[in-house]
């Protein structure tokens, strides 16, 4: 655990020199995946653009759904509106194990919520309907958080 807080803390710090020992540990499946996860999200920090496609690559990886879904879920945390696309990019997603399919458009459609972009509105109020359950179900969620965070921009915006 200790370095995994290592990564995040160096991903939230900038330091690029780590960043390959990053990437190689988010790369090895001989890595547990909460260490991956955490260089995941220390990539995510990191921003750099080889970083990045390391990151992009775990989160389309079907095989390891709890590493792509807590990548996904840092990208939205991370409010960069630049993490747009690759969290529409996996909430659109089709094909591949049901279940595991389920589980990564979930956690991306969460992470729309996080993110916060109201561009993503539109696409999150088609799913209210959708035949999936925990699609329909993390769509309303991502919703709701963002129309929580629009309310809490605008209290902001009134007290200063």
């Amino acid at each position: 655990w200790l370095r995994d807080l290592c990564h995040l803390g160096l991903g939230l710090r900038g330091d690029h020199e780590s960043m390959e020992g990053m990437r190689q540990v988010l790369r090895s499946r001989g890595e547990a995946p909460v260490s991956r996860a955490f260089a995941g999200l220390a990539l995510v920090q990191l921003g750099d653009p080889k970083g990045m496609a390391e990151v992009e690559k775990a989160v389309a990886d079907l095989e390891e759904t709890d590493i792509a879904g807590s990548i996904l879920i840092g990208l939205g945390a991370s409010k960069n509106a630049a993490h747009l696309p690759l969290l529409m990019e996996a909430a659109q997603r089709r094909g591949g194990s049901a279940v595991r399919l389920r589980r990564v458009r979930a956690d991306a459609l969460a992470a729309l919520g996080k993110l916060g972009d109201p561009s993503s509105v539109a696409y999150l109020g088609g799913l209210l309907d959708d035949r999936e359950k925990v699609i329909a179900r993390s769509a309303a969620l991502a919703l709701a958080v963002l129309r929580e965070s629009g309310r809490a921009s605008r209290r902001h915006r009134e007290c200063n």
